[in-house]
């Protein structure tokens, strides 16, 4: 064989396994492209309506979805007198709720509730959780499970659940008062409002019942101690 001819069949050797690895890119390409054009024909199934706008066709493929603030949080009372919040009820330990939740918030924010408790916020699909330490001692809400929401007049509250375990004022003057929830669970709904207005401003759900019936014995013996000296 000639030294040119020779040339050639090493150029051939060369070049045949490129040729194959040139046909795989290919077809790979090929592949990547078909799966490419299938999910862009799904988009229209999985993007909520109204992200791109009112006039948006694809606006109109799916009916809409439900919006945080009427889906949660979900309020459920069952007979025996427990409250759950988004599947959550009061005094359950943190990696409980992480078992009952999804996607729970890793980090919460240090606060000092209305009585003075230090705790942790957890803001969690339109509610509130506090936490003292690992237990669960308050969710905040914008109604209850008889339908009190913010906004109402305190009266309502009054309505739905009796004359008051006790009123008071925090140290920023805004008005409380604790209505039973479950004598059986120790449990209270604190309803804060507007002392001109009436207007309900903040629900709870709470763990300190038995305080705040001890608190009013206490307000009731201060105030007819401060009768007597009065006289």
């Amino acid at each position: 064989m000639s030294s040119t001819a020779a040339g050639h069949a090493d150029n051939l050797v060369v070049t045949m396994p490129q040729q194959q690895h040139f046909v795989q890119i290919i077809t790979g390409l090929m592949t990547f492209f078909t799966v490419l054009v299938t999910l862009i024909n799904q988009i229209p199934s999985v993007i909520p309506p109204g992200l791109f706008g009112g006039g948006s066709t694809i606006a109109t493929a799916v009916p809409p979805f439900p919006t945080a603030d009427t889906t949660y949080p979900m309020v459920v009372a069952t007979g025996d007198g427990t409250v759950y919040i988004n599947s959550v009820s009061l005094d359950l330990d943190m990696a409980s709720v992480r078992g009952a939740t999804t996607l729970f918030p890793p980090v919460g924010w240090p606060e000092y509730l209305d009585d003075g408790r230090s705790v942790t916020r957890y803001d969690y699909k339109s509610a509130r959780y506090y936490f003292e330490g690992q237990k669960l001692v308050r969710i905040a809400t914008p109604r209850t499970p008889d339908k009190l929401v913010l906004g109402d007049d305190i009266s309502r509250a009054f309505s739905l659940y009796g004359q008051p375990v006790h009123c008071y004022w925090s140290s920023t003057k805004e008005n409380f008062c604790g209505f039973v929830s479950s004598q059986a669970h120790g449990t209270a709904w604190i309803i804060r409002y507007h002392p001109d207005t009436r207007a309900i401003t903040g629900i709870w759900l709470a763990d300190n019942l038995l305080q705040l019936q001890a608190d009013e014995r206490h307000a009731r013996i201060e105030a007819e101690r401060a009768q007597r000296n009065a006289r």
